[in-house]
């Protein structure tokens, strides 16, 4: 039962590929946007045009499901069942959401927003939110079917249509709401692309669609669904609680600048989702056979390849952090550095459980674990969130996801190794030992950086991203060549 893995691989750079593009997507039109318009103006178009993706998590059960039984599922009848059934549930939720704000609004309980233009911006997520999320299920399909390149490409392909859109917006004086608006068409249609491909491609037909069928493919994939949802759900409490507790306790304007520099913290995270993304797809059905043995061996060799990539792009974070603020925000975000690199120092630890955490989530009943953690941290992150604010401002509201993350990383450890039988002390070596390569060269670069101030020295700075490449260069060739002898091995 061999792994294809070059399309893992293939997959696994795609999604790489294509994080890397929409964050530096994001980062272009931050620039764009925080000079074009007034902070508090800004903040407000920030909350908005960020309310739609994170309340997305209560898509994310069924959407695992669609990863999880598509690649067990060998007839076209039942693979149809479940994709039809997962789209008619999102297109309910995105109803509920819809009601939602509309009737939030209707009491008014945006008003701390101090804006306007509420309804402007609330209109366009009312009519938008439910046909995306109902068209997004075959995004989620193209995933279960390994299609991450395809899919991939036509995100690529609509973020360059929408960046150049958004450019022309910003050129033009568009108002705010009408970026929104620009930002929601391309989405839109970005999922009825990968809606016809689906359809072209893959074994979905409408005409296999039972509808006494429906009923009895829900129940199969309920439970499961469920946890992974209180597990998402868990993550985007704390995702969109952040912005609405900076929103009340510090200000819209606030929100601006905590948003900057969350890009590049939530980057770790966004990251290392996506570099793991397609685990499920590709080892759901291996994982369901293999013994502790076997899923030891490669969660083991996978988090030593994953953490160190995922430690390397950190590290550089760290390393060029004055550079990439300067050049983006001019001085909205220097005053923050320090509370940034402690932020990507936690994250270089806590990275590496993302391989580990998803193919333990490829057994049924290792959802439910994650998900009570996870459910956890969600309700200590406001806690944390307050006390740090209150003592610390802005400078507390950035460092407190984090913490929030790392109190409850030994039992994460205390669970999951205990349960696999996975040894702690070889996995602690791995992410050690990759610690101390990424930092035994970026270290010295930093304190050197930093000593003589050399931050804005372009040739300097150049010489050492190109040291950083070799590096990578080498340490990597030699991680995917023993990745590879170990899954022709199993």
């Amino acid at each position: 039962m061999k792994i294809k893995n070059k399309y893992f691989f293939l997959d696994t750079f795609s999604n790489a590929f294509y994080a890397g593009s929409k964050f530096l997507y994001n980062i272009v039109i931050f620039s764009f946007l925080i000079s074009s318009f007034p902070l508090q103006d800004y903040g407000v178009y920030i909350f908005f045009a960020t309310l739609m993706t994170q309340f997305e998590f209560v898509q994310s059960g069924f959407s695992t499901s669609l990863e999880r039984y598509i690649p067990l599922y060998k007839d076209k009848k039942e693979i149809s069942n479940l994709i039809f059934v997962v789209a008619i549930v999102y297109l309910i939720f995105g109803l509920f959401f819809s009601s939602g704000v509309y009737i939030l609004d209707y009491y008014k309980l945006f008003s701390f927003l101090n804006s306007k233009d509420i309804y402007d911006f609330l209109i366009l997520l009312i009519y938008f939110v439910p046909l995306i999320w109902f068209f997004k299920t075959f995004s989620f399909a193209l995933r279960a079917f390994k299609d991450f390149r395809t899919e991939n490409l036509v995100n690529i392909s609509f973020l360059l249509i929408e960046a150049v859109l958004v450019y022309i917006a910003i050129k033009n004086n568009y108002k705010l709401n009408e970026i929104l608006f620009i930002n929601l068409i391309c989405v839109f249609l970005r999922y009825c692309t990968h809606a016809i491909f689906v359809f072209t491609r893959h074994r979905f037909n409408i005409f296999f669609v039972r509808v006494n069928s429906l009923i009895s493919q829900f129940e199969k994939v309920k439970s499961y669904s469920f946890w992974n949802f209180i597990s998402s759900a868990s993550g985007s409490i704390v995702n969109v609680s952040d912005k609405l507790l900076v929103s009340i306790f510090l200000g819209p304007s606030s929100l601006a600048v905590y948003y900057g520099i969350n890009q590049f913290v939530k980057f770790n995270a966004m990251f290392s989702s996506v570099l793991n993304a397609s685990i499920i797809p590709h080892f759901s059905y291996k994982i369901r056979e293999s013994s502790n043995q076997v899923f030891n061996k490669l969660a083991l060799k996978g988090s030593e390849y994953t953490s160190f990539i995922f430690m390397t792009i950190s590290g550089v974070f760290i390393l060029f952090s004055q550079f990439i603020f300067t050049s983006i925000s001019k001085d909205f975000l220097l005053d923050y550095i320090v509370v940034f690199n402690i932020c990507m120092l936690i994250f270089v630890y806590l990275g590496g459980i993302g391989f580990v955490t998803k193919m333990y989530k490829c057994n049924y009943k290792s959802a439910k674990y994650i998900s009570i953690l996870n459910l956890i941290t969600s309700l200590i992150y406001p806690i944390v969130f307050i006390c740090l604010s209150t003592f610390f401002g802005l400078y507390g509201a950035i460092l407190s996801p984090v913490l929030a993350h790392l109190l409850i990383h030994p039992f994460w450890i205390k669970i999951v190794f205990n349960t696999t039988k996975l040894s702690v002390k070889k996995y602690l070596k791995i992410i050690s030992f990759n610690m101390i390569k990424i930092f035994s060269l970026i270290g010295p670069m930093y304190i050197f950086n930093s000593t003589f101030d050399l931050y804005n020295e372009y040739s300097i700075l150049l010489i050492e991203f190109i040291l950083i490449v070799l590096f990578i260069y080498l340490a990597f060739k030699k991680l995917i060549i023993n990745l590879l002898y170990l899954n022709k091995k199993m």
